[in-house]
């Protein structure tokens, strides 16, 4: 994760000489090997996520534009093969607490050194205001690293549960902190609603819910009023297209629209596989992307991508589910990482989703990253629901003596 997300072989020069990633996957796979891995357990999400590889496989094979895509088809295949070695590899709440852990740090240490940066002067001037990017070339557009930061919030959720300590709490705080200040320093829009987003999803699911609902309009008070002026105006074009410095006077809202116009018109060109990954500038005539990943998703893969991305969607949503009725019938609900994580992953998705309208993710790992989390917890809570012992239930599975709402 650390070498894929914060991607030090682009930073340091002489780290790619080496070829470090591929050296370091080559050492886990063979590893991997030695350990005598088991066949991933059974999960709907494992056949939908080979379902969309093979759409998005043979959409790249009939395009009329292959070489647009190539890379893009090259680095899902190897998001997949992550995928493989996590479902395999993580048997236990430990590993899911570790794989959790990892990646928020992983995240820390992108954010921090692209705060880093920033100040040191390596940033983007666009539509009349200076704007983060982000270290390497897979997330150096600064809405895609808006969009990084917003999904990965739910899973720092999931461990606010678990390090209850002072310390804990404070670097954990620190890191919202950090994750919000960079957010607005992209000057994202959709990435400043995906934020938005998460925190109404952390209050609803918070048991101090109404006391923290309280307490937003003084968050977001404070916050616009320590914003700088370009930025203001630039956030105000979401309901004021007349306002934002040059470019950015023109409504999100529209150009969005129109990415999600031109994935229609090739999709009708194209119905079945589309004009095949990455392919929609080429395509187009304009070499931009469309700022919509419900446009790139009908443009570029056609109607045998939507239903197999859509199948994939409704399997996260049934993991979820099944989490859900286990939960309900276990007697002790003290331990509650692996369905928070569950519920997290879901959630990563829901703000994906979201923030889709306005971001180009159609092929980004953390679709099946977050999925590998998902499937990793619902497998621990399995395990932990078989080792607990045998309860009354009611004709609901809900058990005997009423065990309360603490699955919520």
């Amino acid at each position: 994760m650390w070498l894929f997300i914060h991607r030090p072989f682009e930073i340091w020069p002489v780290l790619a000489a080496i070829r470090l990633e591929r050296t370091y996957m080559l050492v886990v796979i063979a590893c991997w090997l030695i350990s005598g891995p088991s066949l991933p357990r059974r999960n709907r999400l494992h056949w939908c996520f080979l379902g969309f590889i093979l759409v998005l496989v043979v959409s790249w094979l009939a395009s009329p534009y292959p070489g647009a895509g190539r890379a893009q088809v090259e680095d899902y295949l190897k998001y997949a093969v992550f995928y493989v070695l996590m479902v395999t590899s993580v048997r236990d709440r430990r590993g899911l607490q570790i794989i959790l852990a990892g990646h928020l740090l992983v995240m820390t240490l992108l954010m921090v050194h692209t705060l880093r940066e920033y100040f040191c002067g390596n940033v983007w001037y666009a539509q009349g205001i200076i704007r983060m990017k982000s270290l390497g070339s897979t997330f150096s557009d600064y809405n895609d690293f808006a969009g990084l930061v917003v999904c990965a919030l739910p899973f720092a959720w999931v461990l606010w549960h678990e390090w209850t300590t002072r310390w804990a709490r404070l670097a954990l705080v620190t890191y919202f902190a950090i994750s919000a200040y960079c957010v607005v320093l992209t000057a994202s829009r959709m990435g400043a609603c995906g934020f938005v987003a998460a925190g109404a999803m952390a209050v609803a699911a918070s048991s101090r819910r109404w006391l923290l609902l309280a307490l937003c309009p003084f968050v977001l008070v404070a916050a616009w009023s320590i914003l700088p002026e370009d930025h203001k105006e630039r956030y105000l074009t979401l309901i004021d297209p007349s306002a934002g410095p040059n470019s950015a006077g023109a409504s999100a809202g529209h150009w969005r629209f129109n990415g999600f116009e031109h994935g229609i018109g090739l999709w009708q060109e194209r119905p079945l596989l589309g004009f095949g990954p990455q392919s929609t500038g080429t395509a187009i005539g304009t070499g931009m992307m469309p700022h919509n990943l419900y446009g790139q998703l009908l443009g570029e893969l056609g109607t045998a991508g939507a239903l197999a991305f859509g199948l994939m969607v409704l399997a996260v949503a049934g993991n979820l589910r099944e989490a859900r009725r286990i939960v309900r019938q276990m007697p002790d609900t003290s331990d509650l990482l692996a369905w928070r994580t569950v519920l997290a992953a879901s959630a990563a998705y829901v703000l994906l989703l979201f923030m889709g309208w306005g971001f180009n993710f159609l092929l980004w790992h953390v679709w099946l990253w977050f999925g590998g989390f998902q499937v990793c917890a619902l497998r621990c809570l399995k395990a932990q629901h078989n080792a607990a012992p045998n309860v009354e239930c009611s004709p609901e599975g809900i058990p005997l003596p009423n065990t309360g709402t603490a699955w919520a």
